[in-house]
């Protein structure tokens, strides 16, 4: 016989719109939730070449330095994969160096991020992310995979993407947490 399913599963917490926005800020984050699954879409710099940062409020301070993350870009074109990484830096670059946002892609970029360690006070947060950016009108699709960690242990109460200054951007993020199993 079959029992019950156990425990577990992904539960929708907020979505974002944002339109010509400097600073996304989402603050969904809460002890329910150990692991949270942010998914960005349809990502546009109004300015070109533009880095998207992740950065974290953890212990009831924004994190502005000391960021640790590497990333591994493939492109559509040519044969070489590249890669970018960093340490001290002023949040996660999930673009890399290479490949920032464009004003000219056709669908926009996307990116799928899972945050862990949120509730420890004895790690810091850790990300992983996918992304897919296009560039060139269309004609170039950039496969991002990137990880990375801020090493200051606290709670995590909320995270914010930037392109680090005044320059703008739009979009849509949706925020999951995910249960234990």
């Amino acid at each position: 016989s079959w029992g019950e399913a156990g425990g577990g599963g992904t539960v929708f917490l907020a979505s974002y719109d944002f339109s010509a926005a400097t600073t996304v800020t989402i603050n969904d984050f809460s002890s329910t939730y150990d692991t949270y699954r942010i998914i960005v879409s349809g990502v546009k710099a109004i300015s070109g070449n533009q880095a998207l940062r992740l950065k974290f409020k953890t212990a009831g301070v924004l994190r502005g330095d000391d960021y640790l993350f590497s990333v591994i870009e493939l492109k559509s074109s040519g044969t070489s994969i590249s890669f970018s990484n960093s340490s001290g830096n002023l949040g996660l670059i999930m673009t890399g160096n290479s490949y920032d946002l464009q004003t000219n892609t056709v669908g926009g970029n996307y990116f799928d991020i899972q945050i862990y360690n949120t509730n420890s006070t004895t790690i810091g947060v850790d990300a992983r992310w996918d992304a897919q950016v296009i560039r060139g009108g269309g004609n170039e699709v950039v496969l991002l995979k990137g990880s990375g960690s801020h090493l200051t242990a606290g709670a995590l109460s909320e995270v914010q993407l930037t392109l680090g200054g005044t320059e703008t951007f739009t979009g849509n993020a949706r925020i999951y947490g995910i249960a234990e199993v």
